[in-house]
């Protein structure tokens, strides 16, 4: 999401470079194919947005090196019950431990009730291992088992078990319910994370269902190559792996894409926050 030039979450991409945009995806069999080779063939690329208010933009992209984005938003919102701490997290990564503890500990210090972690973009990642769960549910979890990584017979000397720890994150609740937004881009480690704390505190899904990721990769270098090699699957303490057809949600919910984040017309926020109001889905 490039803010610098008022592209953010709600905007349309009219036109990139030369290519219409709608008619790519009505006539191409395989458009983002098409769409990447528009943005990638050159260091610079005209683009033409809608944004939700229905201004049309125009700007001229640049490749350049950019830092991700690890969280995307973040605020305490006022509820009937109380306050909720609103994260939108994008990824695992190593410089994940910080930006989420920074905004743990501004929720801990605004004093909130309960948490609302936004995954649906979140295709999970690495290095992490169970410090976000640990953060979430605190004393419910922190040195309990979380799960179990298992190989094939071949390999199963490699099996280990996994416990809650909050390792290098400082900032912790005690939360022993939490809801998560989900669709069908939340995956693999996210997916782990939710089973991890289903045994041990009440986790509400709102959205769609997850991805279905439950096989794992390491990295080798073969004859020079990098290769990822899936061979590894995991369990939660009760033995239960995330299924090839995904995590359903408790309430259903599609996304509209339309919304800013934050804003309460967002249809996966705000049924979150019903759930959490109400004890129950809208619908």
């Amino acid at each position: 999401i490039d803010n610098r030039h008022g592209i953010s979450r709600g905007s349309k991409i009219i036109s990139i470079g030369n290519g219409d945009v709608a008619t790519l995806l009505t006539t191409q069999e395989n458009p983002m194919s098409v769409i990447n080779d528009l943005n990638y063939t050159s260091g610079a690329v005209e683009i033409r947005w809608q944004d939700r208010f229905n201004k049309v933009h125009n700007a001229l992209l640049e490749r350049k090196t950019f830092d991700i984005e690890i969280v995307f938003h973040s605020e305490v919102i006022e509820s009937q019950h109380g306050k909720i701490g609103y994260m939108v997290f994008s990824i695992f990564l190593p410089k994940s431990v910080d930006a989420i503890n920074e905004v743990f500990q501004r929720f801990l210090d605004e004093g909130v009730d309960h948490l609302i972690v936004d995954l649906r973009f979140n295709g999970g990642g690495c290095c992490m291992d169970t410090q976000l769960e640990s953060q979430i549910a605190g004393d419910n979890v922190i040195g309990k088992l979380a799960g179990r990584t298992y190989f094939n017979e071949n390999l199963s000397e490699r099996n280990t078990s996994t416990y809650f720890s909050l390792r290098d994150s400082i900032p912790a609740f005690n939360m022993d319910s939490v809801t998560i937004l989900t669709s069908n881009y939340t995956a693999s480690a996210i997916e782990g994370l939710i089973t991890a704390l289903y045994p041990y505190i009440d986790v509400k899904l709102v959205g769609e269902t997850t991805y279905g990721k439950n096989a794992g990769q390491n990295v080798y270098d073969v004859c020079g190559e990098t290769v990822f090699i899936t061979e590894f699957a995991g369990e939660n303490a009760d033995g239960l792996s995330v299924p090839p057809e995904g995590l359903e949600p408790n309430c259903y919910v599609e996304d509209t894409f339309e919304a800013e984040w934050g804003d309460i017309t967002d249809p996966l926020l705000s049924e979150g926050i019903f759930l959490y109001e109400n004890g129950r889905c809208s619908k």
